[in-house]
């Protein structure tokens, strides 16, 4: 999603290094890769590399970034990154983590932590959900759910915010870019002395209809 949300926001050469990083990435985390695409993937990986140098300041290459050169060796030596990459191990230590109470006896706290949700889990499994004995309910439960004073709420957008999202979603369009230029230059041709606030106000006001017709 990365490269999605940096398309409108970011310089056009820095969308297409990180952009190329995003791809690269994506490739190499596929469950099926075929054996005489590496090369390719490994040199586009050294093209991207080449990018990001020339466009990011050099405290931005840290040993993160040059580890990004031996993956495509790794898949060669070990096969598939999914099946010897260390996020879960990264994420389960950090959940570890959380257990630590004392920093004296720092693997028994993880112990504890870990043995208490353990049997805190189990527990759960013979209680009925509809009827927690024993544990507490949140008293925001109730307004959480549209139950209370205040009953529940809906929310019914009008015809005007109904326009304004509409062309909002529109103008982060690829695809509409050049329909708007051309829609603006419609807008001064008929209306040449008008002033710049107009011509957004309008435009905002009339390019729904004016691209659908």
């Amino acid at each position: 999603m990365l490269a999605v949300a940096i398309r409108n926001i970011l310089p056009e050469k820095v969308q297409m290094a990180i952009m190329s990083l995003c791809f690269f990435f994506n490739a190499i985390s596929q469950k099926v890769i075929d054996e005489t695409s590496l090369d390719d993937l490994e040199q586009n990986m050294f093209e991207t590399i080449c990018l990001l140098e020339a466009y990011f300041p050099p405290s931005f290459f840290d040993i993160s970034v040059h580890l990004i050169a031996h993956l495509v060796k790794e898949i060669r030596y070990l096969g598939l990154v999914y099946l010897h990459h260390m996020y879960p191990y990264e994420r389960f230590m950090s959940t570890l983590n959380k257990y630590t109470k004392s920093r004296v006896h720092l693997e028994g706290s993880m112990v504890q932590g870990y043995s208490t949700e353990e049997v805190i889990d189990w527990c759960l499994d013979y209680i009925d959900p509809k009827n927690p004995i024993g544990i507490s309910k949140s008293r925001h439960e109730g307004r959480l759910a549209g139950i209370g004073i205040l009953g529940e709420k809906t929310f019914n957008p009008d015809l005007n915010a109904l326009r304004q999202a509409h062309f909002l979603v529109l103008q982060h369009t690829t695809e509409v870019s050049t329909h708007i230029d051309d829609h603006k230059a419609e807008l001064l041709r008929e209306n040449p002395e008008r002033n710049e606030a107009w011509l957004a106000k309008e435009h905002m006001k009339r390019f729904n209809a004016w691209f659908k017709g």
